[in-house]
């Protein structure tokens, strides 16, 4: 089961998208933050989904976004909320953050100089919503009915800072259209939560926004409490045909992966998959323990298997993920499971996750039970 973790600012968001999620429970972690935890299926593939409420600003959004990615070491973070609208877009409407403006990023003089703050969504979720919102498929996951005329998708920059724009009479309405004017959107957490995802690199970041307001007053025409979940009901529905959508590309890529493999060595046993193999193997890759000879050949010692025989060619692959593949591979085939086991231990003993993802934990479980 892959995880995935979703931010979100305000309590309301944080029940509409507890919605989407089955056998939801509650656990915390030794400072006090609380976090929900719940499991999503979208046809044949399942995530185990991770929710954290941040409050409002930037600055809480950065730090609950790192210990959540170093606490459950997700394949995907999200951060989906509410926004105000700044242009082109309508009330319920989503916008998927190409990138963001942190647009009081400057230097004061005797005019105002601008020096942006810049961040941007992971190309590859940037892909999966872009394909996705000229689809309907992401309406279909509404837990209300489909609003007419429907609501739009736009895969476009926002603007966040550290305030509430209340009233477009605020000079920072004209400031936003003036000096970012490709931002269709404004809010106060994105620019936080893509600054401390950019430092796991392994992680896919996005933030889907649903719009409850728009700086013509005239067109609020609903109460605010009714805006704002439209808002969130729409973002959350997007976000989660995103997750829908990675878990089928992950499906698929694993499939064709685990064919080529199966196609050039038909040595596998029924001890590890060939598929749970690619799993382990990926693992390795993502976090960049074997990246160069020196720090495979260390690897290799330390989990006692440098003087094997045919050590060199695993050594000698052209990058991590063969290495790894080839190298768990022949120690399964060779029953060697508890070396396998120790392999992952070390990810722990270094400090390089706080705790190996349960996939991998799964599968290595598996070993130390069957020896």
């Amino acid at each position: 089961m892959v995880l995935a973790v979703i931010l979100t600012a305000l309590p309301l968001e944080r029940k509409v998208v507890s919605g989407y999620l089955n056998d939801l429970k509650r656990e915390t972690d030794n400072i006090g933050t609380i976090y929900f935890r719940g499991s999503f299926s979208a046809s044949d593939e399942s995530w185990e989904v991770v929710i954290v409420q941040t409050g409002q600003g930037n600055q809480p959004s950065a730090i609950h976004t790192d210990r959540a990615i170093e606490r459950f070491d997700p394949k995907a973070v999200l951060f989906v909320g509410i926004a105000g609208g700044i242009k082109d877009v309508a009330i319920g409407d989503v916008v998927a953050a190409t990138k963001v403006y942190g647009y009081e990023s400057g230097k004061a003089e005797s005019t105002f100089q601008l020096r942006p703050d810049l961040d941007w969504s992971t190309p590859d979720m940037v892909q999966i919503a872009s394909a996705e919102s000229t689809e309907s498929g992401w309406l279909q996951r509404l837990t209300s009915n489909i609003p007419t005329p429907s609501p739009s998708v736009f895969v476009k920059p926002i603007a966040v800072g550290e305030k509430v724009l209340a009233s477009i009479e605020s000079s920072d309405w004209e400031f936003l259209r003036k000096n970012y004017n490709d931002a269709v959107a404004v809010e106060m957490e994105g620019r936080g939560f893509l600054e401390a995802s950019r430092y796991h690199r392994r992680v896919s970041a996005l933030i889907i926004r649903g719009i409850s307001d728009l700086s013509d007053d005239n067109k609020n025409s609903q109460d605010e409490n009714a805006r704002q979940q439209k808002a969130a009901r729409h973002a959350s529905a997007f976000a989660f045909e995103v997750l829908a959508k990675i878990a089928e590309n992950e499906s698929n890529s694993l499939e064709k992966q685990q064919s080529k493999r199966l196609g050039r060595d038909k040595s596998f046993n029924d001890k590890l998959t060939g598929l749970e193999i690619d799993i382990l193997a990926k693992y390795v890759e993502n976090h960049r323990v074997a990246s160069n000879e020196s720090a495979r050949k260390i690897l290799c010692r330390r989990i006692g298997i440098e003087s094997l025989k045919n050590i060199h060619d695993f050594i000698n692959e052209k990058n991590d993920y063969d290495f790894a593949f080839n190298l768990i591979d022949y120690l399964n085939q060779v029953d060697k499971k508890d070396t396998i086991c120790e392999l992952f231990k070390i990810f722990v003993t270094d400090k390089i996750v706080s705790n190996i993802s349960d996939e991998v934990k799964s599968i290595t479980d598996k070993l130390s039970q069957n020896p």
